[in-house]
């Protein structure tokens, strides 16, 4: 029996390599992002450019952007939200299908 074909735009499943640089990319951001809170404009520049990083990363992920609306308000870009999101992500996440002999 075969296997049902994949939506266009998306892979079957995220590689080891991806989820640790994704994860990666986001605990950066949030230990940064504590530091930069007081610049709101270096917090919304970091926050756009980890967000296109994740997206280079992972693929287009709806729930990346509820993260990205949270992290431009000034208190609750306090909270690791990204590594939750991303966290939560791989959690949820297939991992690739080992390959065929």
């Amino acid at each position: 029996m075969s296997a049902l074909p994949q939506p266009a735009g998306s892979a079957p499943g995220l590689s080891p390599t991806r989820k640790f640089l994704a994860l990666g990319i986001a605990l950066g951001s949030d230990a940064l992002g504590a530091l930069a809170e007081l610049a709101p404009p270096l917090q919304w520049t970091l926050d756009v450019v980890t967000a296109l990083l994740l997206f280079a990363c992972l693929g287009f992920r709806w729930a990346l952007l509820p993260v990205l609306a949270v992290e431009c308000v000034p208190v609750l870009g306090l909270f690791p939200t990204w590594s939750l999101a991303v966290g939560a992500l791989l959690a949820t996440s297939k991992s690739p299908p080992p390959p065929q002999a």
